[in-house]
This record gives C-alpha cells, structure tokens and sequence, in this order.
C-alpha cells in the first residue's frame, strides 16, 4: 500500500511498488528478531538482486535502532559464550589461537635433578626452587623426564626413602614451548595431572624460561574467551 500511494505521488522516481514489500519484510524481521545484516543478505537472495541493496541496509538499519527493546525472542541469550550452539566454537577457537608466552610465568632460575639424586636432594632443590615441578637430566644434560613436588611429598617418612632416586619416581618428559598453543597444554595437563607444565626457552630442548601454572592457564582462557565474545557481539547482533 505505502509503495503504491508513493508510486502515486512519485510516478517518475517509483516505478516498482513492488519492491517496498521486500524492503518491509527486512525491516520488520531486522527490528523483531534484532538481525538486520541478516534481513538485507536475506531478502538480496531472494530476490536474486543487489538493486534493493541501499534503501534494505538503511530500513533494516532504523528498524533495528528503533526496536531495542522489544523483540520475538524473549529469551534471547546476551552473548554467543552463553549459547549451547556456539560454546564449542569458542572454546576450540581459544584453545587454538592463544599462545603459552601470554600466561606463562618467568623464572631466572629452575633448579635441575639428575636421575641418581636422592630423595634429600630432591627436596633440597625444590626448597631452593619457585616451582612445583622441576627437570631430570642424563649424564649428557638431555632432558629425560620431569619430577612433582606432591610426589616427593608422599615419600617423606617411608622406610624406602633413603634408597629411591630421581629415576624411581620422575615421568616422561612433558614440556612446552612459548608458541605451544594452549590445546597442548590442556592436554598436557589432563595427561600429567601436573599443577604446572615447564616452559622451554625458544630453539633449546634442555634450557628452562619459566612455567605455565594451571591458574594461569585458566585466568588467561577465560579473559580470552570472554574478549572473544566482547568483540564479537557486534557481529551476533548484526546477523
């Protein structure tokens, strides 16, 4: 109706009312379902045109702007993080994009075991150390595995203290790399149980920077994860 009465009043710029019942339908639908990006790539598919493309960017733009309060979805969720559907994407997309030098924690000095050092040495390094974990060397200074200080713990006070060494109770040699993606620490820490995983200096296979704590990585995912939807909300509500 309102493209045939401004055909009416417009003869010479209106020539196809028609058009205005596309333009409409992309602007109720921008304004109810608060997706206005969305209306205009839709209703350009369907009428298999760009022609419209100007007046349904600025209609879907004003309906949008002038509908923030009301909408279809009532339940509509605030951000993409909250979604069931799009929690997995971010997730993996964190996991995959965010690096171990933006959380680890620098130590000048790691303090390094050999596989015959007795349990006093053990403990006597880790009272000398800033971390939970620390390395086991050959003879030949390559790394050959990694001991926890919850596993020294445990030994304290057993009648076969005096006789275990470093090779009795270290593991296989888990570590990571300042560009190491935070997937491999996640499965390095489900796969040690560690509380914290050593950091490699950058191009040495023996030489420690620091370590990545399980606080840190957790701190550090959520920020990232929660400033992955902040940037993206625009982009949720606009389609």
């Amino acid at each position: 109706a309102f493209g045939y009465l401004a055909q009416q009043m417009f003869p010479e710029l209106i020539t196809n009312p028609e058009g205005f019942v596309l333009v409409g339908m992309a602007a109720f639908f921008s304004s109810v379902a608060k997706v206005p990006i969305a209306s205009t790539i839709l209703i350009t598919e369907m009428s298999a045109s760009y022609g419209l493309i100007v007046p349904l960017i600025f209609a879907s733009t004003i309906a949008y702007i002038g509908a923030q309060k009301g909408g279809i979805y009532r339940q509509q969720l605030e951000d993409r993080l909250e979604s069931a559907a799009h929690r997995d994407h971010f997730l993996h997309d964190v996991l995959d994009n965010v690096k171990i030098r933006s959380a680890y924690d620098p130590i000048d000095n790691m303090p390094v075991l050999h596989r015959s050092d007795t349990t006093d040495k053990i403990l006597e390094a880790f009272t000398d150390s800033e971390t939970l974990v620390l390395p086991v060397k050959d003879k030949n200074e390559k790394l050959v595995g990694l001991i926890s200080l919850f596993d020294v713990r445990s030994l304290i006070n057993q009648e076969m203290m005096s006789v275990i060494i470093a090779a009795d109770i270290m593991y296989p040699p888990k570590v990571l790399h300042l560009n190491d993606s935070f997937s491999k620490a996640f499965d390095l820490f489900l796969d040690t149980g560690f509380p914290e995983i050593p950091v490699l200096k950058p191009g040495s296979e023996t030489e420690f920077v620091g370590t990545l704590s399980e606080r840190n990585f957790l701190l550090t995912y959520e920020k990232c994860v929660r400033e992955g939807v902040d940037k993206r909300e625009t982009t949720h509500y606009g389609i």
